[in-house]
């Protein structure tokens, strides 16, 4: 009787213990699927980042070269030309701002508090520092942008420039001669080198983290 009641209690324990075992693998397994469904959304977040930044990073550089050969003329190391007349708009323009804040999958993470189920901790570790990184370049460099566009604006007014206007070599020429254009010429160059430099190094940041989240789900999947 002792001996069946025995065999009983150990059937019991065991079934318990078995129970646990296959909720805690099925819990497991949800985890690592929610942590892979996170890491791939994560990843195409940040592919479009790097395709995102470099566009603009080209277009910013393409204004930095117009900048630099209105500087060449100013010192007489070139003449004003065609080409640079039809573009003297490049030293005027408004710049759009660059939102580096586009992070719906991390901001999901954050407030559905599933940012734990990422099981390594270094990786998680390093994709809060990029997205927290990003709120703060996002207000210095749109900040600086903004700045630099409301210069801008002054500069066309107190220049007496339409906003299609269209003007000579001798007139572009003219221009350059006020301080203030000229003085905004060279702050669109620091201001634009300054967001440049953000940007190429956000582009360095995203590709890493990408190859980071790379290696960790092949070796879960390994």
């Amino acid at each position: 009787m002792t001996f069946n009641f025995a065999i009983e209690g150990i059937l019991i324990v065991a079934s318990i213990l078995f129970a646990l075992f296959i909720d805690n693998y099925k819990e497991s397994r949800e985890e690592r699927k929610m942590e892979r469904y996170y890491l791939q959304n994560l990843k195409n977040d940040l592919i479009a980042d790097t395709s995102r930044y470099a566009g603009r990073r080209e277009d910013l550089k393409t204004v930095m070269t117009y900048c630099d050969s209105i500087v060449s003329v100013k010192s007489g190391k070139a003449r004003m030309n065609k080409n640079l007349v039809d573009k003297f708009d490049y030293l005027f323009m408004s710049i759009v701002g660059i939102d580096f804040e586009h992070d719906p999958t991390f901001e999901s993470m954050k407030y559905s508090s599933h940012l734990g189920v990422i099981g390594n901790l270094p990786l998680q570790g390093s994709i809060v520092s990029y997205y927290s990184y990003g709120e703060f370049v996002n207000r210095i460099a749109n900040d600086e942008l903004h700045r630099l566009t409301q210069a801008r604006r002054d500069a066309r007014n107190s220049s007496g420039l339409l906003l299609d206007f269209k003007i000579t070599e001798s007139e572009a020429t003219e221009l350059l001669k006020k301080s203030e254009v000229y003085n905004l010429t060279f702050d669109s160059l620091q201001t634009i080198n300054f967001v440049v430099e953000i940007l190429d190094t956000r582009i360095k940041d995203s590709k890493m983290l990408i190859t980071a989240i790379d290696r960790y789900l092949s070796e879960r999947q390994g």
